[in-house]
């Protein structure tokens, strides 16, 4: 095997030694025999990939030894497993990728050979036997600044310097920054520090305050050590309102220099305080993900947009906001797309370098033209450009899931869960791409991950119900059907779940009951076309899904994608004229 690179590779309590193949935790060593030990090696060295058993059979077994193959890698495989306590069902280390091979999905840090020697000499020796040390990666996590003004109509203020200065910080390639969503889980607990540093793995946390007071503008922040809970620095900053560009950047240079290092020098997004308030008042409405707070951020955006015509981020914003429009709350793909893809040209003629509204045309050459070049290229882009954890997850469920590349879904998904731990729909877009895997156990398992961090969580209610349909659970996938009702009341979402349930169940009667009163809500039908198709194809109903498919095809319905090679299309999915529907959407030929 190759031994160039890192030569001790460290993952979460375990150390491995690639010169001498020892695994030790907590400085304990383990016991591991050396096709196991050379497996491990292999799979440490491609951490996040996919190492597929063809490589692994040739990396193992490359001197001809006659074995039964898939036995030794199986076996291989369950002493890794036992070695680092670790759950097929639910990995926290070794992913299994149905059919291909594995994935080693924790994070991994190396030593070469020349940091180890580093390392050795600026160690004092305690012991010939003793690991070498290797410190661990500076993150952070940067929570909402508590709003001191009193005034609940400020709230977005302290959420939005939070968020401004996490992007700020996250272009440090040298610092690991904790995503927005999973830094603002936190937001009004009043939780330990301590505590909350160790659920998002970080070792550092920024927290502070906002008091506004006329045209005046106070911010505290404190830069706390994680392991201890003491301040590393603690400073008061003052400022005029119109110096806000430049008091989020005296914060975040404040924490660089504490880590050692330089921020980049960047220009302003804007240079109108109203627009930039504008935008992070869009920010908070957007987060909520909810078509109100859609349409909210979207006429903050626009106002940004209006004072400050070169504001090329609210332009993003507003992509952003006609898409999500789309997909989340049922609007006109063929009136708001257009739009969206106008909002994102302008984005990108005032600063090409916007990951956002790279991916916000991405979206849209997927879903309104079915370019996957075009989409491919600007997901590609994007992610080049450090595209957030939404901006990956629209790049899985909107390219690669309808375009059948299940193994590069799981490990972005899994990337995502890294990034963002407790982003929910990061493991709801997981347990989508298991469903189309098949993995239907491990999907329920990521659905009920989401639901330990949020009970109330809908999207997981909805995708655990499909997921049990699909095992013919059928009861329990009412049971959580109607649970989903409880959370939303009978509104489009739950009442389709509810329809898809009864239809998987083969109960055509109910599943046409449930019809009739999706038809009696404001949008009718209208909302999700995709959704009947299913329920026909579950019901083995050739015609009524033929006919539903092409009007979804016909609107634009985003989810019309998915049917591709999603599960519920095998009744289907061998009739030319369906084939012919995957052809209008280019799914066969990208396939």
């Amino acid at each position: 095997m190759q031994q160039a690179g890192p030569r001790i590779f460290q993952f979460g309590p375990f150390r491995f030694h690639a010169e001498t193949a020892e695994l030790s935790r907590r400085g304990v060593k383990l016991r591991l025999q050396p096709q196991p030990a050379r497996m491990l090696q292999l799979l440490l060295s491609k951490p996040g990939q996919l190492v597929t058993r063809e490589l692994i059979q040739g990396e193992l077994w490359s001197d001809g030894t006659l074995v039964d193959y898939e036995l030794g890698v199986n076996r291989c495989v369950r002493q890794l497993r036992t070695a680092l306590g670790d759950d097929s069902e639910i990995p926290r280390y070794i992913r299994t990728v149905p059919k291909l091979g594995y994935c080693f999905v924790a994070p991994v840090r190396g030593a070469t050979a020349a940091e180890e020697k580093k390392a050795q000499d600026l160690t004092p020796a305690s012991g010939a036997n003793e690991a070498v040390q290797v410190q661990p990666k500076t993150s952070i996590a940067v929570l909402p600044f508590a709003n001191l003004t009193g005034d609940p109509q400020d709230e977005y203020f302290g959420d939005g310097l939070a968020e401004e200065i996490t992007n700020v910080l996250a272009q440090i390639g040298s610092i690991k920054v904790i995503a927005r969503t999973s830094a603002f889980a936190f937001k009004g607990r009043n939780e330990d520090v301590r505590k909350i540093a160790e659920t998002l793995g970080v070792n550092h946390v920024l927290e502070g305050s906002v008091r506004r007071l006329g045209m005046r503008i106070r911010v505290t922040a404190q830069l706390i050590h994680a392991s201890d809970g003491a301040h590393i620095s603690s400073k008061r900053y003052d400022c005029e309102h119109n110096d806000l560009f430049a008091l989020q950047d005296e914060i975040s240079a404040d924490i660089a220099r504490q880590f050692h290092v330089r921020l980049k020098a960047h220009k302003p997004a804007s240079h109108s305080p109203g627009a930039y308030e504008a935008f992070l008042e869009g920010r908070f409405h957007w987060h909520k993900f909810t078509p109100a707070g859609f349409e909210r951020a979207l006429g903050c955006y626009q106002r940004a947009t209006t004072l400050d015509p070169a504001y090329g981020s609210a332009f993003t914003g507003m992509a952003e906001a006609y898409i999500t429009m789309v997909i989340d709350a049922g609007a006109s793909a063929h009136e708001l797309l257009p739009k969206a893809a106008e909002a994102a040209r302008i984005a990108l003629e005032l600063d090409d370098q916007d990951s956002g509204a790279h991916a916000a045309m991405g979206l849209v050459a997927a879903m309104r033209d079915y370019d996957w070049t075009a989409a491919g290229e600007y997901f590609r882009r994007a992610l080049e450009l450090g595209a957030n954890t939404h901006a990956r997850i629209a790049y899985v469920q909107w390219y690669l899931l309808p375009r059948g590349e299940i193994p590069e879904a799981l490990l972005q998904c899994d990337r995502v869960i890294a990034d963002d731990p407790l982003l929910l729909l990061g493991r709801t877009a997981k347990a989508t791409a298991l469903l189309w895997a098949r993995s239907y156990v491990e999907g329920i398992q990521c659905c009920q991950d989401a639901l330990e961090l949020d009970s109330r969580f809908a999207k997981a209610w909805q995708i655990k119900t499909y997921l049990l349909g699909l095992l013919n659970r059928h009861e329990e996938a009412m049971a959580c059907a109607h649970g989903l009702i409880e959370i939303l009341g009978p509104s489009h979402l739950s009442l389709f779940t509810l329809g898809l349930a009864h239809a998987a169940a083969g109960d055509r009667a109910n599943a046409d009951q449930v019809l009739a009163r999706i038809e009696a809500l404001p949008r009718g039908h209208a909302g999700s076309p995709t959704a009947i198709a299913g329920m026909c194809m579950l019901l083995n109903d050739v015609q009524g899904s033929l006919r539903w498919m092409t009007k979804a095809i016909e609107q634009r319905d985003p989810r019309a994608m998915w049917m591709h090679v999603h599960p519920w299309a095998d009744s289907v999915g061998d009739d030319p004229r369906y084939q012919a529907l995957m052809d209008l959407m280019h799914l066969n030929a990208a396939a």
